[in-house]
């Protein structure tokens, strides 16, 4: 059975949905064994071999229940395919908006606006894959507003619901993604004319008034006394000042709330300092790399990556790089790997730069964090522990391309560690 590997559970709704139309049969893990050199998730593992990207999955899959499917879903045309790679890109910014917003209103309103003229994404006829990927974020939007709401943002509710009602997703709905109940019917009415609530007149206004009318006159709006006025602003400067507290209330909260990631991890993880000395091609698999790596020990290592897509053999031939040296060896596709790569990649994997050391590095030295001092590395790292797996949570690179591990840049005794170009990107 095939095993998908992932990280964030929101992130692969859309596979889930289309395994289930596709009766694919998967095993879902959340735990990712920290010898796999997987630097894009969802990772897909079928017979050792790994198709790594939601869209990359979903066309493998397709492609492995017949051509029908691969039509359907992705269509018969390059321009077709090229489409749903710039919905893919899309709905990956517009899922890191939605990580980093507690306010949805502004990312609704731009997708209401792109929705405007659209049955389906690409085609007026039926969905493809990259409806799929929309429609669980689609969900979640839905879900956080009212009916009121959905009205203004008309366009994104008509689109959800036409595709929560399709035949093919009723029948392989998924438990993560209910149906989500839309009053089709509502009274716009309401929104042109909204009831005001009519305030209780005071006797001696009620007075007044009937004495207006009894000499034909129409009751007039009296002007508010400087006494009113004064008390409207002081209540509206207090009103601000209780919002400015609250929102620096907020703020701390949510410093609070920030991980602190614990730096003692890397103290156990070691990092050094390799240099390339040969490169093959795998035998098995055509986007991994067998790489022969010299550490300053006794015989070279044999590392296993997967950079093939992003480096010709000549590039990588007398390269330095960093690599973590003490994790378990693992087996890739029957080739065994010692070793592994560090590399910083964008979001959807588009491109992927190795970490470098300054040239002029010593073979073999340990990598650390900036000036800090830490302690002998673990000779074998305990996979039990997830030392690794917690260190890559910090691991990124700056607004200079700078390896960093919880902001503190990543050193050896010449200099810092660094990505050709990649700025504000993970590091795997």
């Amino acid at each position: 059975m095939s095993i998908l590997y992932f990280e964030d559970p929101q992130t692969i709704l859309s596979l889930k949905t289309l395994f289930q139309i596709l009766s694919f049969q998967v095993k879902y893990e959340q735990e990712i064994p920290e010898n796999l050199p997987l630097p894009l998730l969802p990772a897909l593992e079928t017979n050792g071999e790994y198709v790594q990207g939601e869209e990359a999955i979903a066309l493998h899959v397709a492609t492995l229940k017949g051509k029908k499917n691969v039509s359907k879903w992705f269509g018969t045309k390059k321009d077709t395919r090229s489409e749903i790679t710039q919905w893919t890109e899309f709905i990956n910014n517009l899922r890191n908006v939605l990580r980093e917003k507690t306010d949805t209103k502004s990312t609704l309103g731009e997708l209401n606006q792109k929705l405007s003229d659209r049955v389906f994404l690409i085609n007026s006829f039926e969905p493809t894959f990259a409806d799929l990927m929309l429609y669980p974020i689609v969900h979640f939007l839905i879900t956080k507003i009212d009916e009121q709401q959905r009205s203004g943002f008309c366009n994104v509710t008509r689109y959800f619901n036409h595709l929560q009602n399709l035949e093919i997703i009723t029948k392989n709905r998924i438990k993560e993604l209910p149906l989500v109940p839309i009053q089709t019917g509502f009274n716009f009415e309401s929104l042109i004319r909204p009831k005001v609530k009519q305030q209780p007149q005071k006797k001696n206004q009620n007075q007044n008034n009937q004495q207006q009318q009894q000499k034909g006159g129409k009751g007039k709006r009296q002007k508010p006394t400087q006494e009113e006025i004064q008390r409207l602003r002081e209540q509206k400067k207090k009103q601000q000042q209780q919002k400015k507290k609250q929102n620096q209330n907020n703020q701390q909260q949510q410093q609070k709330k920030k991980v602190e990631l614990p730096t003692d991890s890397f103290n156990h993880v070691n990092l050094q300092v390799g240099k390339i000395i040969k490169v093959e091609n795998h035998p098995n698999a055509d986007s991994l790399l067998v790489e022969t790596i010299d550490f300053g020990e006794e015989q070279p290592r044999q590392v296993v990556s997967g950079i093939r897509k992003f480096y010709k053999h000549e590039e990588l031939v007398g390269k330095l790089i960093v690599c973590i040296t003490n994790l378990k060896k693992s087996k890739l596709r029957q080739v065994w790997s010692y070793a592994m790569i560090l590399a910083a990649s964008n979001s959807d994997h588009t491109q992927v730069e190795i970490i470098e050391p300054p040239q002029g590095s010593k073979v073999g030295e340990r990598v650390l964090i900036g000036d800090l001092i830490t302690t002998d590395p673990d000779k074998s790292l305990n996979p039990k522990r997830k030392y690794w797996k917690t260190m890559q949570t910090g691991l990124k690179t700056d607004e200079s391309a700078v390896a960093t591990f919880d902001g503190n840049p990543l050193k050896t005794s010449l200099g810092v560690c660094k990505a050709k170009s990649l700025t504000n990107s993970k590091i795997k």
